[in-house]
């Protein structure tokens, strides 16, 4: 039987993806005990399609480089395998904020805009909040970004006029965001609306925390 909360064993984990992989599957290793994995429970069955750097040993270079090879190689199929140390390596420069509403009552439509400097910082996307799943209508959400404004809103609605809106406290939707130098600054929540069903707008208050940004929807 499978242990689905056991860890699971580095040279096991090889051997499966070495079972479901395709044989001509093009590899890219990252540096440490991933490399001598490869070397020791990934047979490869193809002349030049297994790529690392071994003895210069730079910590999280198989994410890049795989990128690499899938430019050099767009019809094969590349694979980077990276352990937690060197992925580590690249999260740094990525953060998530959070959007919350408390109290929430009959939500029928939002819209959310954001404002950075882009050439400090880039919004990767913005998507919609479990919260939403709290309505008996389906909501349709929108991103759409200005990259060299700095500019991103989401927008979403619900149709029809049976059911109720969207309801409680959550997460009303996340904000993943990319820094591209150091010491960026935060970005700012330009305007926040929600509105209930019908269309008339639901007053706001806001309150943050640094990477949260709460929205705390006064009943009306």
């Amino acid at each position: 039987p499978v242990d689905e909360q056991a860890p699971i064993p580095p040279p096991v984990l090889f051997r499966v993806l070495r079972e479901e992989l395709p044989r001509e599957v093009v590899m890219v290793s990252d540096t440490g005990w991933t490399a001598l994995g490869f070397k020791q429970h990934f047979p490869m069955y193809r002349p030049d399609s297994f790529y690392g750097l071994y003895a210069l040993a730079p910590m999280g270079s198989g994410l890049p480089m795989s990128l690499g090879v899938q430019l050099a190689r767009p019809n094969d199929t590349v694979v980077s395998v990276i352990g937690d140390g060197g992925f580590l390596v690249h999260t740094g420069e990525l953060f998530t904020v959070e959007v919350r509403l408390t109290n929430a009552s009959d939500l029928g439509a939002y819209l959310l805009m954001v404002h950075m400097d882009p050439a400090r910082m880039e919004i990767d996307s913005m998507s919609a909040g479990p919260l939403l799943s709290t309505a008996s209508r389906p909501f349709y959400n929108t991103f759409e970004r200005t990259v060299a404004l700095g500019d991103a809103q989401l927008f979403g609605y619900s149709l029809g006029r049976l059911g109720g809106g969207a309801s409680g406290n959550g997460l009303l939707a996340t904000i993943q965001v990319r820094a591209l130098v150091t010491g960026a600054p935060g970005l700012s929540l330009v305007d926040a609306l929600i509105t209930d069903p019908p269309g008339t707008r639901i007053p706001l208050a806001l309150v943050s925390d640094g990477s949260r940004v709460f929205l705390p929807a006064i009943t009306h």
